[in-house]
């Protein structure tokens, strides 16, 4: 009964690929015939036998069937001896036998079904350094056309393993005390940081599991603590950057400099102002990217002109992200108290949207902020008018109510006592106007 289904499952095989490359399945009928048999035995072990069992009826089809069979020869092999080196740990010699196999199979694979060429490289590179750290040289030259091909498609794996290739390089270099080649990967560590945090974030973005998500977050930590290890002098970076690095008018260098000098927080160089707007493209996106490096730097007011450029060209391109770039342009703008503008700003958010919270938090800090001289109470009757904006965006809008309550129990300690309200003849609870705005009389007291 068992010959039959494997010979059903043979002539199946046959049928359905032979006909695609006839090569590829024997020189001769005979051989054609072995090979469709093996295959077909291989598949029936897959599908009912141990892993030993399926293992050496695959060892059956690689010495009799052509190379190109099948891609499954390669996939299935790798899983085999991916399997074998995990329970060959204690072993040192069985596991490096099947990490050569392993490799072998990579290769293979690359060899006879090339299109996908750099996510297996991608996995040779992983797999090498892995078990074979001093091999590092060699990973990287299989990891950096990977990674060169794939970009944001690339797994998590290989861009941590690609880094480390570097670092490790960077380190021989320490060692060795050669001094151009130690400078020379210092900046290749630089660089690379910033183009695979790109990769990284843009696999987070990818990611459709939540598994898959976390190793890219993890590989994002892992990379940034090497790269925080890498000329903390703010100093000696800046000297570093402009030496071997920036090259005038080059957009993409500048942009590499501001991003490496951000993270490191080394933004108080005459030199950061001056390269940040030479990384602008013209869009909106842009501008509010410069914006928020601005902003990092502490540069508040720089903040503000760029992420209100960004809103002025949001209009023009008509796009989606108009609302985030005014709530972030009104927060700049109250932390520059500049409350008529942050005020412009929550208005034109309300107006698009007369719900939303973050939209009142804004105009309620303008509030607690303002310049408002009242006759009788001078800038307490603006702490009235920001509590009725603070309990209005928590009312309207549950994400913010937190922040919301903490700002009013905060201002209502910026409230006139009794006594005071007494003496200028107005009454606790009654409508009161405050610079223009009809709010309530309420006392800390």
């Amino acid at each position: 009964m068992k010959q039959i289904l494997i010979l059903a499952i043979s002539t199946l095989v046959y049928s359905t690929t032979y006909s695609q490359d006839d090569a590829c399945w024997g020189e001769t009928e005979d051989q054609k015939t072995l090979c469709t048999e093996a295959y077909g035995i291989w598949q029936g072990d897959r599908e009912q036998g141990s892993t030993e069992v399926a293992y050496n009826s695959w060892l059956k089809v690689r010495s009799i069937c052509p190379p190109c069979v099948s891609e499954k020869l390669y996939t299935e092999g790798a899983k085999y001896f991916s399997a074998y080196i995990k329970q060959h740990k204690s072993d040192s010699v069985t596991q490096q036998m099947y990490v050569d196999s392993l490799l072998d199979i990579y290769d293979a694979r690359i060899e006879y079904f090339p299109k996908k060429t750099a996510y297996i490289q991608g996995k040779y590179g992983t797999q090498l350094f892995k078990y074979r750290p001093l091999e590092y040289e060699k990973a990287q030259t299989y990891l950096k056309p990977s990674i060169d091909v794939s970009k944001e498609k690339s797994s998590a794996s290989t861009l941590q393993s690609y880094y480390y290739t570097i670092y490790k390089q960077y380190a021989a270099a320490v060692a060795s005390k050669d001094s151009l080649l130690k400078v020379n990967k210092k900046i290749e560590l630089l660089k690379e940081f910033v183009r695979m945090s790109d990769f990284v974030e843009g696999g987070i973005k990818r990611a459709k599991k939540d598994a898959q998500k976390a190793s890219y977050e993890k590989v994002r930590k892992n990379l940034l603590k090497i790269f925080l290890q890498v000329e903390s002098d703010c100093e000696s970076l800046l000297n570093l950057l402009k030496n071997n690095l920036v090259i005038e008018g080059d957009t993409e260098s500048i942009k590499t400099a501001v991003t490496i000098l951000t993270l490191k927080e080394c933004t108080d160089s005459e030199e950061y102002p001056m390269w940040v707007p030479e990384t602008d493209d013209g869009s909106a996106k842009s501008a509010y990217s410069i914006g928020l490096i601005m902003l990092k730097g502490e540069r508040y007011e720089e903040a503000l002109t760029w992420i209100d450029l960004a809103v002025t060209r949001c209009d023009t391109e008509e796009c989606g992200e108009k609302m985030d770039y005014l709530k972030r342009a009104g927060q700049v703008a109250n932390l520059n108290k500049k409350t008529s503008q942050a005020k412009g700003y929550a208005r034109q958010i309300l107006d698009a949207d007369p719900n939303s919270g973050d939209g009142y938090l804004i105009l309620a800090d303008a509030w607690s902020n303002s310049n408002c001289n009242d006759e009788k109470f001078g800038r307490a009757c603006s702490y009235w008018v920001a509590y009725d904006y603070y309990a209005k965006a928590k009312r309207l809008d549950p994400e913010v109510a937190d922040k919301a309550q903490s700002s009013m129990n905060s201002v209502r300690k910026g409230w006139p006592v009794k006594r005071t309200v007494f003496q200028q003849g107005v009454e606790v609870g009654s409508s009161y106007n405050c610079c223009g705005v009809t709010t309530t009389v309420r006392t800390s007291d």
